[in-house]
């Protein structure tokens, strides 16, 4: 038998595992092998020593390690954005209150006569603009009721908003559009300032968030091969 498996075996036995080689086979080997047996002897009067030895000290690092973490950012209350929100459920109940009344037959200066008495186009465009503006409606309310849903609904309300306010100033220069209809914007527009200002806060946090943990990453404070230098110099 090799000594290295022989050696491997009675590593084994130490530790209380079984070998690759039987028992008697391996005390037969310890019994012909001087050089085993010496191996064997040391081996088994240091086990107990790394055993029961105790483990080396590790300095606490727990405030380094925090003071070089980024700082968390700073969340806003419930009552953050209240007065928006407020601000918001008005003009959520405003719009759907014009699509109201637009099913009751009010056009709000769009087609200059009630839309009962138009056909084809004209009834189905006009229905349009009510589907429109109760949708519209809903979604401030939604938003004022969900703050984080603004952020979806800002992107389609405000390239909505940018395409009609060329349509209206290319219609108000032609005479093609009534006071009363442009008055009829205004409560979107300003929805669309609302949802923005619901927006830029969190905005704003993201990206102070991400400031403070790329100046974290940067910062002069330890970093993970200080603390583990220090660790080993500890252990030393």
């Amino acid at each position: 038998m090799k000594c290295s498996v022989a050696r491997e075996s009675l590593s084994a036995r130490l530790d209380g595992e079984a070998g690759p080689v039987p028992a008697a086979r391996l005390d037969e080997h310890l019994t012909q092998c001087p050089p085993c047996r010496r191996w064997y002897a040391t081996a088994t009067a240091l086990t107990p020593e790394h055993r029961l030895a105790p483990a080396p000290p590790v300095p606490d690092l727990t405030e380094r390690i925090l003071a070089a973490a980024p700082a968390a950012p700073r969340r806003r209350g419930p009552a953050a954005g209240f007065g928006i929100r407020v601000l918001l459920v008005l003009v959520g109940i405003g719009q759907l209150a014009m699509g109201a009344a637009q099913l009751g037959g009010f056009d709000f200066g769009m087609t200059g006569t009630h839309a009962g008495h138009q056909a084809g186009p004209a009834v189905h465009l006009f229905n349009e603009s009510t589907a429109w503006t109760l949708a519209l409606g809903a979604g401030f309310l939604t938003a004022a009721w969900r703050p984080r849903s603004a952020t979806v609904l800002l992107p389609v309300v405000g390239v909505f908003v940018m395409i009609l306010s060329g349509f209206v100033v290319v219609d108000w220069f032609q005479d093609r559009v009534t006071v009363e209809r442009l008055a009829s914007h205004s409560p979107v527009a300003l929805g669309t300032v609302l949802l923005l200002s619901l927006c830029v806060p969190a905005w704003w946090d993201a990206l102070r968030a991400r400031r403070a943990t790329a100046s974290g990453t940067v910062a002069t404070g330890p970093g993970r091969s200080d603390i583990g230098t220090s660790v080993q110099d500890s252990a030393a």
